[in-house]
Formats: structure tokens, sequence, C-alpha cells
């Protein structure tokens, strides 16, 4: 597919090459957003995954968008209100941080919950 037909809005199916090209095996990584896309990309090579279009840059045949994954780990941010409830300080931010399942269900088998990751990869 050319960078030129690629919609914005749209879902792709992207098939990662089983061999990385160089320009992506070699490129330094200057953030931990960028360390972990390389390594989902070395993860998946010779997979499929689908992405969400949110911006195109025709000229540097780049596209920006997210991946729909599911996820068994979530984390809660607590309000104020909360903190205050569970008699913590207000000085600071918590969050809480753990796996969601059923009550009524025997551990080791947790929920599957959507993921959307933001992605900046070539065309």
């Amino acid at each position: 597919m050319r960078v030129q037909d690629i919609q914005t809005g749209e879902t792709y199916q992207v098939k990662v090459p089983q061999r990385l090209p160089p320009a992506l095996r070699h490129r330094p990584v200057h953030t931990p957003s960028d360390f972990y896309a390389d390594m989902r990309l070395i993860r998946l090579r010779g997979g499929r995954f689908e992405l969400t279009v949110t911006a195109v840059d025709p000229d540097a045949a780049t596209v920006d968008g997210y991946e729909a994954t599911t996820i068994t780990c979530v984390s809660i941010q607590l309000t104020d209100d909360q903190a205050i409830l569970l008699g913590l300080p207000t000085e600071t931010t918590y969050e809480i941080i753990g796996f969601v399942s059923p009550a009524d269900q025997e551990h080791g088998e947790d929920n599957r919950l959507p993921r959307h990751r933001p992605l900046h990869r070539p065309a």
C-alpha cells in the first residue's frame, strides 16, 4: 500500500516482516515509549496486528495510530476523596495496580480488557 492511499481514521492490518529493515533495527531510542514500540515490533516479527491511523505524514512516509490490544493488569488513580476515606494523606497521589477477575471465579483466569497503544511507524 502506498502512503498516499492511507486514510486517517481507518483501521489497517499491518504485516511485520520477519527481518526488520536496518533503519528500524539500528535507530537510536530516545524515549521509553520508543523502546517499548521497538520491543513490540521485535516480538511481532513475522506476524500481523491492527492499527487505527490517526495521522499520516506523506513526506516522512510515517503514520501515527493506535494498536488495540488486551491486558489483564489495570491501574486506577485514587481521587482525594477516596484517599481520605482510606485514611491516607492527600499530599501525594495514589494508584492501585492489580488484576480484574470475577469474585466467584478461581484465581488464575483473569479477564482481558481492551487497551490502545499509541504508535509512530514508517508507512
